[in-house]
């Protein structure tokens, strides 16, 4: 089978899983492939002929189509063109729903990770610090039982006793 040109042109254009629209000076759609009008299902009747305003810019931005039975989210690029002899703008949308879904499901987690990391330093630093304490009333145990002449009542984790009794913290 062979195609020409425009025949191959429309072929790709209808058959694209991004939206193209191409929007002429004053903002009005003069065509919307069949993906776009996917896009826009529920949220206008027809989408040629439909006022949606010049993009902005044409560096991608995301766009937020509510109406219907869900919000859609979009990411559109655009760059100028002709079409049928006069300026206009060629609009590619690439429906980014699901990786906003993801990305908003991973947010989510990070704040419940960062949530249940504080609670566990919290718990961190309160344990450590009473072991911290343990081990100071463990060696004023020890000390008042050396000034007394007994041996240690408590064997402290980092101490080692002397040939002389005393105790000493190894490095």
């Amino acid at each position: 089978m062979v195609f020409t040109d425009n025949d191959l042109a429309r072929r790709v254009i209808e058959h694209s899983v991004d939206g193209l629209l191409v929007i002429d000076a004053e903002g009005i759609v003069q065509f919307a492939n069949p993906a776009a009008v996917s896009l826009f299902a529920s949220r206008t009747h027809q989408l040629t002929g439909f006022h949606l305003g010049a993009p902005a810019s044409h560096d991608a931005v995301e766009i937020t189509l509510a109406g219907g039975d869900s919000v859609r989210y979009v990411e559109m690029r655009s760059t100028e063109i002709t079409w049928e002899g006069c300026q206009a703008t060629l609009a590619a949308l690439r429906d980014i729903t699901q990786r906003k879904h993801a990305e908003e499901a991973l947010q989510k987690q990070a704040d419940e990770l960062r949530e249940r990391n504080g609670a566990l330093v919290s718990f961190n630093r309160a344990a450590v610090g009473r072991e911290l304490r343990m081990i100071e009333l463990k060696q004023e145990v020890n000390e008042l039982c050396a000034k007394l002449g007994q041996p240690p009542r408590h064997r402290i984790p980092g101490e080692e006793t002397g040939a002389a009794g005393t105790t000493g913290v190894r490095l």
